[in-house]
């Protein structure tokens, strides 16, 4: 029994870590998306102006 609630504990833990870097990378790619989108838009528009 002491194995197994071992077992559980190591696997605890492991998932937190594995949800916590998940949730890092999602993070981090929907800042760099809206970042990316952001300054496309930002871009577009100033060519419009430009242009005009």
């Amino acid at each position: 029994m002491q194995l197994y609630s071992w077992r559980n504990a190591v696997l605890a833990r492991e998932l937190r870590w594995l949800c916590s870097f998940v949730s890092f990378i999602c993070i981090g790619l929907g800042n760099w998306l809206i970042r990316l989108v952001w300054f496309g838009l930002f871009g577009f528009k100033k060519l419009q102006f430009l242009k005009n």
